[in-house]
């Protein structure tokens, strides 16, 4: 019994690594290699003029309760199109819950269970596993199963993510914000990919290659 809840626990975290890595993993590196004319702070400020552009050191898995937006200095400076394209759509995000405030609270909420709830649960089951208080195979089923919880709640918030890209998008192309056609589509293109980022929770994210991003 123990071991097909394992199975059913790991299919939403082997759905979410999988798109992860068809949508955005994958083509990662070639929108990388696309240089574009504006850097990850003129493009934010032409889609978002009215928002504040906060740096930070690390950007939260989870958004900050602010109406600003917070990116790294490195994103901000960055001309390739893979980061400008990771830009535009939390920024479109952003533009969207501006819209539906509604929204703000419950994708913060399940972001940060994605953070914080798969490392909470290894400590937890790694004590009462020491302790001997907890079978190490009911154990590993608690880890695996807040993972698929934290997977499937990330994949049920998808949409806000995906309406984030395609107002960046939008934006974009109907704004001639980049000087090149090229770049245009490069951008767009990594925008849309982004969305799917956030399918992985972040507790997971940070052990993929580049820590998810």
């Amino acid at each position: 019994m123990a071991r097909l809840l394992i199975l059913i626990s790991l299919l939403p975290l082997a759905t979410s690594l999988g798109l992860w890595q068809f949508f955005w993993a994958g083509k990662r590196r070639g929108w990388g290699s696309v240089k574009c004319s504006l850097t990850g702070r003129e493009l934010a400020q032409l889609l978002a003029p009215a928002h504040e552009l906060l740096v930070v050191r690390r950007v939260m898995p989870w958004p900050e309760k602010s109406s600003g937006l917070t990116f790294t200095a490195e994103q901000l400076e960055a001309r390739d199109a893979a980061s400008l394209g990771l830009i535009a759509q939390q920024v479109g995000v952003r533009l969207v819950m501006d819209a539906r405030p509604d929204l703000e609270k419950r994708r913060r909420a399940v972001l940060r269970f994605g953070a914080i709830g798969p490392g909470f649960m290894v400590m937890i089951a790694t004590l009462g596993a020491l302790v001997g208080r907890i079978p190490l195979i009911w154990a590993l089923l608690m880890v695996l199963g807040t993972v698929g919880f934290a997977a499937v709640l990330n994949l049920l918030s998808l949409a806000v993510e995906l309406q984030g890209s395609g107002r960046a998008r939008r934006l974009i192309s109907e704004r001639r914000m980049l000087a090149r056609l090229s770049e245009e589509e490069a951008v767009v293109e990594a925008a849309a990919a982004a969305a799917w980022r956030q399918v992985v929770p972040a507790g997971i994210a940070w052990l993929l290659p580049g820590k998810g991003n």
